[in-house]
């Protein structure tokens, strides 16, 4: 006679959450770090979850408001995020393997140009990536567009303006995380921050906000040495105001006129600024005293209140065609291919610009004492289009077959191959999880610098 797989069963001081168990992990969905969030607010601490234990972590939990990924043409639709909630979209999603006990763990951020995309979505199913890496996987929703990162000069209720309330939100899941560490099965001395373009970004935001909680972290494809200015934000703010309807406020703006305002201010955007973030109105913003120039063109400096001045070790990548779909859109935006060439040869729209990103990052961390390691992603599905494109390793890491299925930049590459190449990646990130530096993955992932601090 058969027998039925027992539930798995999350245990927090909040609440117990039920969850299902697949490609060999156990995962709980759409669990609450934070109490309801309003608006243009930090979020709130969340003692008790108002739902009767045991709450159902099954399904995908709500989603923050945002608009569709630009990224469709290659990453395919995304076709199960969850329901759209402005208040109640603080939630992350847990994977772990069965009888998980002081594992390392791995803070996912995702990208999505600071205004789309879920935790919550199966792209970012981190199944796979605990059971192949033995560790706890954590994804984690943020505020997203102007309701997350709206530049707002009145510091009331925003502690410092570097932290943008959708970088409170992931400052907040990581404090929470680290609290429940060991309910979890992880280690809270050992949290990974990882996050792929926007989401790599932010994992540089919490090096320099929450050093303490990091042990270390992996950037893909970021842009984390170009930084938004104090008068840019305030430029984009006056910009978005002028799309506002009649009568309303951003205070006041329904959910869909917060996604129409962002359209309309990224449409926008082109003609009042080429040279930086074509169609992303919305970044994390330093403060002039922060640094040289105000913040842009810049690296990431110390903020004044960052408590810990930890030096940890960094992999940074990028991949070798990670400008190409930018141009695209830049193409689709209006622009011809003449006022594309003529942009700084640093702009996001090439992939020079990109590496040059990426690299500059990297020596910036080293000269400030951090252990660092480079690497390009070379892996060109076959039959795709698209090459070593801008996310392309995300599907080496996390999600599920179904949620992959006719991805466009996979091209004709059977997920059997996928996910075998995906597997010695992700066995490559669970042992840097333990101090292993990566190696180079032949037609996969090519380690351009060693690791080393200057």
């Amino acid at each position: 006679m058969p027998t039925s797989t027992p539930t798995p069963t999350l245990t927090l001081p909040q609440g117990t959450y039920a969850g299902g168990q697949h490609y060999g992990a156990e995962y709980f969905r759409g669990v609450p770090y934070a109490g309801g969030v309003q608006r243009f607010r930090p979020p709130t601490r969340l003692t008790v979850d108002p739902r009767p234990s045991p709450i159902d972590a099954r399904q995908q939990g709500p989603t923050p408001i945002a608009p569709p990924s630009r990224l469709s043409m290659v990453m395919g639709a995304d076709r199960d995020s969850g329901p759209q909630s402005e208040e109640h979209s603080a939630v992350l999603s847990v994977y772990r393997p069965p009888g998980a006990a002081a594992l390392p763990i791995f803070f996912w951020i995702h990208g999505g140009a600071f205004v789309s995309g879920s935790s919550q979505s199966s792209f970012y199913d981190g199944s796979r990536l605990a059971r192949d890496a033995n560790a706890v996987v954590v994804a984690v929703n943020y505020r997203l567009g102007a309701l997350g990162f709206l530049y707002d000069p009145d510091t009331r209720h925003q502690p410092r303006p570097a932290e943008s309330f959708g970088t409170l939100d992931l400052v907040a899941a990581l404090e929470w995380v680290a609290s429940h560490a060991a309910a979890l099965g992880g280690d809270s001395g050992n949290i990974t921050a990882f996050g792929q373009s926007a989401g790599g970004f932010l994992c540089a935001e919490l090096l320099v906000l929450r050093p303490q909680l990091v042990a270390r972290a992996i950037i893909q494809s970021s842009t984390a040495s170009v930084l938004a200015s104090v008068d840019d934000a305030l430029a984009i703010r006056a910009l978005a105001a002028t799309f506002l309807p009649s009568g309303a406020t951003f205070d006041t703006m329904s959910p869909e006129q917060a996604i129409a305002v962002h359209s309309q201010t990224a449409g926008a955007l082109p003609a009042h600024n080429l040279d930086f973030g074509l169609g992303m109105p919305f970044f994390p913003v330093l403060p002039p005293s922060a640094g040289p120039g105000g913040g842009r063109p810049n690296h990431n400096p110390d903020v004044p209140g960052a408590s810990d001045p930890r030096r940890v070790p960094v992999f940074v990548t990028y991949t070798a065609n990670d400008g190409d779909v930018f141009r695209r859109m830049a193409s689709q935006a209006g622009l011809s291919d003449a006022e594309i060439d003529a942009l700084p040869p640093t702009a996001l729209r090439s992939n020079p610009g990109w590496a040059a990103a990426s690299v500059d990052y990297a020596h910036f961390l080293r000269q400030r004492g951090h252990a660092v390691s480079l690497a390009e992603w070379v892996w060109r599905p076959a039959g795709s289009a698209f090459g070593a494109v801008h996310t392309i390793d995300v599907p080496l890491l996390l999600g599920t077959q179904e949620a992959w299925a006719g991805t466009p930049m996979l091209g004709s590459e059977s997920w059997d191959e996928v996910d075998a190449k995906g597997k010695v990646v992700r066995q490559a990130w669970g042992a840097f999880a333990r101090g292993v530096w990566p190696a180079s993955i032949d037609g996969v992932l090519d380690v351009l610098e060693e690791a080393t601090a200057k």
